[in-house]
């Protein structure tokens, strides 16, 4: 029995040992301790009671009717005052500690609550929230509301009261107009307009229906790529804060935004996820749109050369049709040298044999009539030969197979409309239009001239 009520007593003298502790951390550092983490050490200490209580009560069974029953008694007695006093300390000063920082967040002079310094540094005044009535703004609202105005111990009712009444604005401004300023009319006022918007069914189908309704991307830019991201993340969020769990419906809902992307969008996206067998991740999806707006927002794009294709101007024997051909060069890269230059003004181009042009041209798919890119040779309006009047080039003239033309093959009998071209070069960001016109004349002896 002795060794037993040693055992005992020294498992008591470690729990009075831990609130001696827990009294002498509080003493000291109480005012240096972050509230959090003084409850937190408060929590870890409030089983002692009861591991205190079990032991002791072992303790008077074993020693009653002797002469160390009495001492034991004052023991119980010595620790139960001991810890009630201290934990009561303790509670107070958290609750004293979460007033006064909330009171500094919080001030009660038109909820200007930073109008304080910080540092020496006076903080900006923090604006009400104002509500009309929308859906989608209310979970912001009321959070807002709540932290600044509702739970601000400092205020009354009827300032609370003034402070609603004024950021209420259109249909939600309706809902209390009929109500007086007073002390009993805030908490109503308060009642009414969680009723009428609280509902989380009816939020939760707002912003479900406005997640699917997204409007789709008619035009990629770094803006409506945002603004789309933006709109969709805000929804998605706020269904989470409603309790529902979306992570669950990215298989259905990642399909139905990614359709309301534009088309080259739409493109990149299947690109990125096609070499993957698992569904992607809404994560995943907004960190692309990330992406994609920072490459738009990082190149500059070029602008295209609209040319109407044909021209009615009024001539002296009536209306002549003016053929007009758009040719736009996106790059003057020579095939042959890789220099900054077009085929036709490479020198090492024009040593070529005939052949050899001819398949160099093939191979790069340029015009064979003027040896630019971006068409055919039945779309060029460009000048023919010189030599045989034929559609090529000079520089592909191949005497074995294209006759000279003569002298006078210039004159036709038939009149035709002189084509006018447009050209517009594109070399990397500045695009010129250079326009030309060939015109044949004849001359008082009949000959036609160019």
């Amino acid at each position: 029995m002795n060794s037993e009520l040693k055992s005992l007593i020294a498992e008591r003298g470690t729990i009075k040992a831990a609130l001696t502790r827990l009294q002498t951390f509080f003493r000291e550092n109480a005012s240096t301790t972050k509230v959090g983490a003084l409850q937190k050490r408060l929590a870890a200490n409030t089983s002692h009671y009861q591991r205190f209580n079990s032991i002791q009560t072992r303790i008077e069974m074993l020693v009653a009717g002797s002469e160390l029953e009495e001492a034991h008694a004052l023991d119980r007695e010595n620790f139960e005052t001991t810890y009630s006093d201290l934990i009561d300390e303790i509670e107070t000063f958290i609750e004293a500690s979460k007033s006064s920082q909330h009171r500094n967040i919080s001030s009660p002079t038109a909820c200007s609550a930073a109008s304080g310094t910080a540092n020496g540094l006076k903080l900006p005044t923090i604006q009400l929230p104002s509500f009309d009535g929308n859906c989608s703004d209310w979970l912001k609202f009321r959070d807002s509301f709540v932290s600044l105005v509702h739970d601000n111990d400092v205020l009354s009712d009827v300032q609370r009261f003034h402070y609603l009444n004024s950021s209420l604005r259109g249909p939600a401004a309706r809902i209390i107009q009929s109500l007086g300023v007073s002390e009993a009319n805030y908490k109503l006022a308060w009642e009414l307009l969680n009723s009428r918007y609280k509902n989380s069914t009816t939020l939760k189908r707002h912003h479900a229906n406005a997640l699917l309704g997204l409007k789709p991307i008619q035009r990629q830019s770094e803006t409506t790529l945002r603004e789309f991201l933006d709109d969709a993340t805000n929804h998605r969020l706020a269904l989470t804060t409603l309790g529902e769990s979306v992570d669950k419906a990215d298989f259905l809902i990642i399909p139905l935004l990614s359709r309301k992307l534009d088309s080259v969008t739409f493109r990149e996206w299947e690109r990125r996820i096609s070499p993957h067998s698992e569904m992607p991740t809404y994560e995943q999806f907004s960190v692309f749109l990330e992406e994609r707006a920072r490459y738009l927002s990082n190149i500059a794009v070029n602008g295209q050369v609209t040319v109407p294709k044909v021209d009615q101007r009024p001539g002296n024997s009536g209306s002549r049709k003016y053929n007009v051909t758009a040719h736009v060069i996106n790059s003057k890269t020579c095939p042959v040298c890789d220099a900054k230059h077009a085929l036709f003004q490479c020198e090492k181009f024009k040593t070529l044999e005939a052949l050899q042009k001819t398949k160099v041209v093939q191979d790069a798919q340029i015009c064979f009539n003027c040896l630019e890119p971006g068409h055919r040779v039945k779309a060029c309006t460009r000048t023919r030969c010189k030599i045989c009047d034929k559609k090529h080039h000079s520089l592909l003239h191949r005497p074995d197979i294209h006759p000279s033309r003569p002298m006078n093959s210039c004159v036709s009998s038939k009149e035709e409309s002189p084509p006018c071209v447009a050209h517009a070069s594109n070399n990397l960001v500045d695009c010129t239009i250079l326009p030309t016109a060939i015109v044949h004349v004849r001359g008082n002896n009949g000959e036609a001239l160019e």
